[in-house]
């Protein structure tokens, strides 16, 4: 068994974002960059292109835009969780419908999340999400959707306020 020396992040998965205006923010990402919308709901909605994801959160509670975590994906997931553990670094996992995911903090308190799949698996083939969809389960796979900002198992992460 190969044992990694570090994490190879391929790319920016996406950027998590608090926003004012749901609405708004996506008619302007629409308008302005052309994004399409992969995921739509009230509170939490996922725009983009073929190499950029935005996870947008409604807050309206917010004065202006934050950037709450980024993502980056990685490559062979089950050894980079291996290598966390070995490394003595915390992590929470989360299960998205076509996805799994750590989360990690970086020195400065950077929320990092670090994905099985990249775009949370958006971009997969039909044939490519039924896969996950029987490895997982369906059940397990469709509890994404209920999920609202902020996630309650993040509160691990004591970052000295509430997001």
């Amino acid at each position: 068994m190969n044992h990694l020396s570090h994490i190879t992040a391929n790319c920016i998965d996406h950027i998590k974002m608090d926003v004012l205006d749901m609405e708004e923010t996506i008619r302007f990402y629409i308008d302005i960059f052309g994004f399409i919308v992969y995921e739509e709901d009230p509170n939490i909605s996922i725009i983009g292109n073929k190499n950029i994801k935005l996870c947008l959160y409604n807050s309206p509670n917010i004065r202006h835009g934050s950037i709450e975590h980024f993502g980056f994906y990685v490559s062979d997931f089950s050894k980079v969780l291996n290598f966390l553990d070995k490394k003595g670094i915390s992590y929470i996992l989360s299960d998205w419908e076509y996805s799994t995911s750590a989360y990690v903090l970086d020195p400065n308190g950077y929320r990092i999340e670090l994905s099985e799949h990249i775009g949370g698996g958006h971009d997969m083939s039909n044939d490519q999400k039924e896969d996950y969809i029987q490895k997982v389960g369906k059940k397990e796979a469709a509890n994404y959707a209920k999920r609202l900002s902020p996630q309650p198992e993040m509160k691990i992460f004591d970052l000295g306020e509430e997001f």
